[in-house]
């Protein structure tokens, strides 16, 4: 539920829970149904708005809003997950149920990893990556499908030269 509810866009846990209550807020307001509906058919940001709920998603980023609120309704509406938001919650929570998940393997280099410590060391880097404040997911993502991911990380997180091995994958195909 945290990456197919869009609680992985967020940086923080306390932005999570801001984002939390709104769902709650939500749910006060229409049936279950018609929020699992508008999951389904990926309308869940068009069913916050109409519900009268954008204000208090303005409220989650006064700073910009605007902008998030796009990646949002981008992200919820999306068909197809992008494997940047299941590396996500591997480095974040370590969860080992995502350790085996092929896109992970494979899109940011971990099949690369030789032992348990480099593995570890890899994690820690997206982990670094991916909770600074001026980086994107997407776009590490879309480095990652580039075959960029060492150049892409490196302008944001100070790397040693090994990572450029860890970091190679089979694209662009």
């Amino acid at each position: 539920m945290w990456i197919e509810f869009g609680f992985c866009i967020f940086r923080h846990e306390e932005e999570e829970m801001r984002f939390g209550g709104l769902y709650i807020n939500l749910l006060r307001i229409c049936s279950f149904e018609e929020v699992h509906e508008a999951y389904r058919s990926r309308t869940l940001f068009t069913l916050l708005v109409s519900k009268g709920l954008e204000p208090e998603l303005r409220r989650l980023w006064p700073w910009k809003a605007d902008q998030e609120i796009r990646r949002l309704q981008a992200f919820l509406a999306e068909e197809f997950r992008r494997s940047v938001w299941d590396l996500k919650h591997f480095v974040l929570y370590g969860d080992e149920k995502y350790e085996g998940i092929p896109a992970i393997y494979v899109d940011y280099g971990f099949m690369n990893c030789k032992s348990q410590e480099e593995t570890q060391e890899l994690k820690d880097v997206y982990k670094t990556y991916l909770l600074k404040g001026d980086t994107d997911p997407v776009d590490l993502h879309n480095a990652a499908i580039k075959g960029k991911i060492f150049e892409h990380v490196a302008k944001f997180v100070k790397l040693r030269k090994r990572f450029k091995k860890l970091m190679v994958n089979p694209y662009p195909l």
